[in-house]
C-alpha cells in the first residue's frame, strides 16, 4: 500500500444492501492481504422509499431523479434534508414538501440572515465600521456577549458530533442556533442597535463561523456566505474549523431565563388582548435569579414595559399592570401608526434606504405634538410628513397615504 495514502479510511458510507457486496468484500480483501481492517467507522445507510413506503428503484419505476430535484430546489436543500430527517441507518420516506420545508428552516433563514447584514453594514459609513472593528476585543452589550457564547458553544457541540460521526445530531444543533438563536432572537433583538452599526462586526463573526460549520453539509450556501463577507481564505473549504472558545455558563442561563419569561409574558398579554406595540406600566415576577441589568433590559424591550418588579407577595409568577394611562396609550399610538407606515413601505417595494414624504389626515383634536411627529418620522424614515385637515378627515382619520419616494443609496 502507497504510504502516502491513508489508509485505513476515517470512514467509508454505502447503503444497507452493500453489507456484503461492499462492507464485507473491502474487510475480507484486506485481511487477506495482511493488512487488518481498511477502515475505522462504517455509515451504513437507509433506503430512500417512495410514499407508499416501497424501496425506490429503477425497475419499480417509482425513483425520483435527484438532478430535477437540484434543479427545482437546489442541491444543498437536498443534502439538508437527508442530513436532518433521520438517522442514516434508518430508512427514508421520501417527501419533496420535506425538501421545501428543509430549505425554509435553515437555508432561508441562513441567507436572509446575510441579506440583513448586507442591508445595514452598507448603510453604515467606512469610517465608522473601521472604528467598530478597533473595538472588537471589547463586546459589552449582553446579547453580543450571549450570541458569541452561544457560538462557542455550538461550536463544541458540532465538532463533539461530527468526531463520532452523529452528523444528523450536528447538522440539527446548527439548524437550532440558526433558526431559534439567531433569527428570532438575536436579530429580531437587535435589530435598531445594527441600525446604527452596532453589533454588526458580532454578526459577521456568528455568519463566518456558521458558514465554516455548516460547510460540510451545505456546501454551496457556505461559500456563498463566506466570500460575500471576504473570509480570509480562497474558499471557505479551505479554512480552518472554528477554533474552540471556553463557554460562560451565566449568561445562557440567564438568557434561557429572559426567554422563558418572555414567552410566558407574550402568552399573558394575547389572552388578554394587548398588543406587543402596546407600552404597559410594569412586569411583576414573584422570583427571578435574573440579576444583571442589561439582561433584564432585554427582558423590558421584549415585553415592551417601563419596568420589572420583583414581589414575593404576589400570587402568580408574572402579573402585568395592564393600567394604560392617556400617555402609554400615545406611545402605542405612535408605534402602530410607525407599523402602518412601514407596512405601506413594503406594498410599495421600498428598501430601507428609501425614503419618503407622507400625508396624515387628522382631525384637530387628533393632531400630533412635534416630538411625536418626529418620532414618526424617524420611525417610518420620512424626509416630510404633512399633517391634513380636511372636511372628510372627520372619516379618514389616522389614514396615511405615501406622496413622494425618493431613492437614495448613501447615508449619514
Amino acid at each position: 500500500i502507497d504510504k502516502k495514502l491513508s489508509y485505513p479510511a476515517d470512514f467509508i458510507a454505502e447503503a444497507i444492501d452493500q453489507t456484503r457486496g461492499w462492507f464485507y468484500v473491502l474487510l475480507a480483501v484486506s485481511v487477506l492481504l495482511g493488512k487488518g481492517a481498511p477502515y475505522k467507522n462504517v455509515m451504513s445507510l437507509g433506503h430512500v422509499l417512495d410514499k407508499a413506503g416501497k424501496k425506490m428503484s429503477k425497475s419499480k419505476g417509482n425513483g425520483v431523479n435527484p438532478l430535477k430535484l437540484f434543479e427545482k430546489h437546489g442541491a444543498d436543500a437536498v443534502r439538508w434534508y437527508f442530513f436532518t430527517i433521520n438517522q442514516p441507518e434508518d430508512s427514508k420516506l421520501f417527501n419533496e414538501e420535506g425538501i421545501v420545508k428543509a430549505k425554509r428552516n435553515f437555508l432561508d433563514l441562513f441567507l436572509n440572515t446575510l441579506r440583513f447584514y448586507e442591508l445595514y453594514s452598507g448603510r453604515v459609513k467606512k469610517a465608522r465600521l473601521a472604528r467598530r472593528k478597533s473595538r472588537q476585543e471589547k463586546v459589552t452589550h449582553a446579547l453580543d456577549r450571549w450570541i458569541l457564547v452561544r457560538l462557542a458553544e455550538l461550536t463544541h457541540e458540532v465538532g463533539r458530533r461530527m468526531d463520532v460521526y452523529e452528523v444528523v445530531l450536528a447538522a440539527r444543533a446548527i439548524e437550532d442556533f440558526v433558526a431559534n438563536d439567531v433569527s428570532r432572537w438575536y436579530v429580531r433583538r437587535s435589530r435598531d442597535r445594527m441600525k446604527e452599526g452596532r453589533g454588526l462586526w458580532v454578526l459577521k463573526t456568528v455568519l463566518l463561523d456558521l458558514a465554516r460549520l455548516s460547510a460540510p453539509f451545505t456546501p454551496f450556501a457556505a461559500e456563498i456566505v463566506y466570500r460575500a463577507l471576504k473570509g480570509e481564505c480562497e474558499s471557505v473549504h479551505l479554512d480552518a474549523w472554528p477554533a474552540k472558545k471556553g463557554v460562560s455558563k451565566k449568561i445562557l442561563s440567564d438568557m434561557r431565563v429572559v426567554r422563558q419569561i418572555a414567552a410566558r409574558g407574550l402568552e399573558l398579554r394575547a389572552r388578554a388582548g394587548i398588543k406587543v406595540r402596546q407600552p404597559l406600566a410594569s412586569l411583576t415576577l414573584r422570583r427571578t435569579s435574573l440579576k444583571d441589568k442589561a439582561i433584564l433590559d432585554i427582558l423590558k424591550d421584549e415585553l415592551n414595559v417601563k419596568k420589572i418588579i420583583v414581589d414575593k407577595s404576589i400570587s402568580e409568577d408574572i402579573v402585568f399592570d395592564i393600567n394604560i394611562t392617556p400617555e402609554l396609550r400615545q406611545e402605542g399610538d405612535i408605534r402602530e401608526l410607525i407599523r402602518s407606515l412601514q407596512d405601506a413601505r413594503k406594498k410599495k417595494n421600498l428598501e430601507p434606504k428609501d425614503f419618503i414624504d407622507v400625508e396624515y389626515y387628522v382631525t384637530d383634536d387628533s393632531t400630533p405634538t412635534r416630538d411625536t411627529l418626529e418620532q414618526i418620522k424617524k420611525g417610518a424614515r420620512m424626509k416630510a410628513l404633512t399633517l391634513v385637515r380636511e372636511r372628510e378627515a372627520i372619516i379618514r382619520v389616522g389614514v396615511i397615504a405615501i406622496t413622494k419616494i425618493e431613492k437614495s443609496s448613501s447615508f449619514t
